[in-house]
Formats: C-alpha cells, structure tokens, sequence
C-alpha cells in the first residue's frame, strides 16, 4: 500500500514549464508463476493513468489508498507496459491559430455578388462538440455559429476540423436572406486550412515520461523506456481539448 501511493504522488518533470506528472495505478497483474533449477518466477505489472498538467499540482492529487485492488493472473510480456495519458490543450491556443488564419479573410459568393470578411472567430466547447464563433461584416453583418467536431491527423501531426456545419439557430437568422452564405464555402475553407501542430507538444510529453520512469523516490528505482506514444483518442471538454495518449515500453521497479 505504501508503494502504491508513492506512485500516486505527483512529480514535478519541468520547471521551465513547471508541468507535473502523476502516475495513478489502477489495478495488479501477474503472470503465472514458473520454476527452474534455482528460481521462481513471475512477472508482476501494473495498469495506471498517467496524467500531466501545467500549473499547480493539486489537480494531480488523489485521495490515498487504503486497500490493494485484487491481484488478477495473466499471461504477460515481461517488464512491458501499457498506459494512457492525457494531455489538454486549451481553447484559448485553438482560437488563437484560428485568428492568424481566418481574421481579415474575404469570401466572395455568387461570383462575387456578395462578400464577407471575418473580423473575429473563436473555438469553444458546446455540449461536448467543437462551436467556432464568427464576427463577419460586408453583404451581412452579425455572428454566425458553426459546429463539428476536431480530431487528430496522425500523418500530419496535427488537430484538425471535420464535418463542418452552421448550427440551426444562424440557419433560422439568415436563411431568408442569405441563403447564399449556406453554400459549404466557408465550412470547407475551415477544414482545409485549420491546423494546430501537436507535434512538438507529442515529443515534450515523451521526453518527459521518459525522464517519470526513470528516477529514485523513497527507496524505490523506476528504470523504463518508452517505446511509443499514440494519440488514441480526441475530445472536446470545458476550456480545453483533451488528446488521450496510448504509452508502451518497459518498466521495472527494484526496492
């Protein structure tokens, strides 16, 4: 018990970043035990979260363990590990690399009949799907809302913007009289040309799990490997966009 919340203590990987890093087991696994001449052996692994975040390390605490979750038996690789992380990256920095791209852009429609210029856009979570908010001037002035969702394009490295759509209530407010706004340019112009790099953001978080499975803490010695880290998963949540990451390697602990 006492090793389990050690584990649990959040460690501080980066002070230029000052980011935290917390690895949370779940649950025991052990494979069946084997004998030779000399030795018994089994392989015992753990199944954790390890989750990050910048700041304050008081979103990585947990409350403590007082009892151990059954062993389950398994036929394991030795020393190996899989675990998922998260990372969030906040809306503020979307809607940032949003304003570089689109801010000041001009959309022309029915060969140039009509014309509109973004003057603001932000991103922001709505019931768990992505809104981008718009301020546009010109044939028509006032917000319009678009919705879809992000995801994660792995050969590029990069969040980006898909199934695109202006929500109902901008659809009811300028139907009438702007059904030419309503033609897929704006939608496909956003998908085609949004994209937010992670893959720097990827690499940090390798480095820094590296250096998390590899340290001495109260008498016990974490050495590992990370071997690869895969986004598995994107979600839109609250202020922030969360990229969950698969990690495989190798880990041993000596007491």
């Amino acid at each position: 018990i006492k090793v389990w919340n050690q584990l649990k203590e959040p460690q501080k990987v980066s002070d230029s970043y000052n980011t935290w890093l917390a690895i949370i087991p779940q649950a025991i696994f052990a494979s069946p035990f084997t004998q030779d001449e000399n030795y018994i052996k089994s392989s015992f692994h753990l199944k954790a979260l390890v989750r990050s975040c910048i700041g304050s390390d008081s979103a990585l605490k947990t409350p403590v363990t007082y009892q151990l979750p059954p062993l389950i038996y398994k036929n394991l690789a030795a020393d190996s590990f899989k675990l998922y992380t998260m990372v969030t990256i906040p809306y503020s920095e979307a809607s940032q690399i949003a304003k570089k791209k689109f801010v000041d852009q001009e959309f022309s429609f029915n060969n140039g009949k009509y014309n509109i210029n973004i003057h603001n856009i932000a991103l922001y979570n709505n019931q768990g799907k992505l809104m981008i908010e718009t301020d546009i001037s010109g044939s028509l002035n006032g917000k319009t809302f678009i919705q879809g969702e992000l995801y994660y394009q792995a050969d590029r490295r990069t969040v980006r913007m898909r199934n695109l759509a202006f929500d109902l209530q901008t659809k009811n407010i300028f139907h009438k009289a702007a059904s030419w706004l309503f033609n897929g340019k704006i939608e496909q112009n956003l998908e085609e040309k949004f994209e937010m790099p992670v893959g720097e953001l990827l690499d940090y978080c390798s480095q820094s799990a590296d250096q998390a499975l590899n340290r001495n803490q109260n008498g016990m010695r974490l050495s590992g490997k990370l071997s690869q880290l895969t986004p598995t998963h994107l979600s839109s949540k609250d202020s922030s966009i969360l990229l969950i990451l698969l990690a495989t390697g190798q880990l041993a602990i000596e007491f």
